[in-house]
């Protein structure tokens, strides 16, 4: 367990314009560039993580080319992160590529009463490889997400489960999310709870 200390502001995990370098997970085809990475990177592995009680500071440090996150957890068994406050996930000229928890592999996983704002893609995300490997299965409840508005660059989701991923999504607070189709190009979704592309039979996503 990694817990912050009990005050008021929360102790800061701030992302280092500096950090080390992109690396793969076998769920994904994404570099990840993750400000905290809670489980095993590679293999079958598990690991019994709890993070609890810090602010979370990206400074909008993303690189187009790699995907920024807050929290990257993959075999998270058990996992937890609560009572955190995620901000400034942001990537340059408008990418899609930054987030705030992103959950894969043989994670079960609860994100419980934390804070996302101010994040390019998605606030909080499960996701399955849509095949052979162990999915994540999920509890997000309790949280507040909030986008940046109706927006024309990127289709943000507040939270998305899917891919095989499932679980629950219970009592969080989405707001701010939405996009404006330019009238050209693909004409993409935006959610504030988004069940994507699940495999049959499909999770339970309450």
């Amino acid at each position: 367990t990694i817990e912050g200390i009990a005050s008021s502001p929360k102790p800061k995990i701030i992302a280092p314009a500096v950090r080390a370098p992109a690396f793969l997970i076998a769920e994904s085809g994404r570099w990840w560039d993750p400000v905290v990475f809670i489980g095993i990177k590679a293999g079958a592995g598990t690991a019994n993580v709890t993070v609890k009680g810090f602010e979370i500071d990206g400074l909008n440090l993303g690189t187009a080319a790699n995907t920024f996150v807050a929290i990257l957890a993959r075999n998270a068994n058990p996992g937890m992160l609560r009572d955190c406050d995620i901000k400034n996930f942001h990537n340059p000229g408008n990418s899609a590529n930054g987030s705030g928890i992103m959950i894969y592999g043989n994670s079960n996983f609860a994100a419980r009463s934390n804070t996302v704002s101010a994040f390019s893609k998605n606030g909080i995300t499960a996701n399955g490889d849509f095949g052979p490997a162990v999915d994540p299965i999920v509890a997000i409840d309790s949280n507040t997400v909030t986008g940046d508005g109706y927006i024309t660059t990127v289709a943000q989701n507040g939270i998305q489960v899917g891919f095989g991923a499932g679980g629950t999504v219970h009592a969080n607070t989405i707001s701010n999310i939405g996009w404006i189709w330019s009238g050209s190009g693909t004409q993409w979704v935006s959610a504030g709870i988004l069940p994507a592309v699940l495999n049959t039979p499909g999770p339970s996503v309450n």
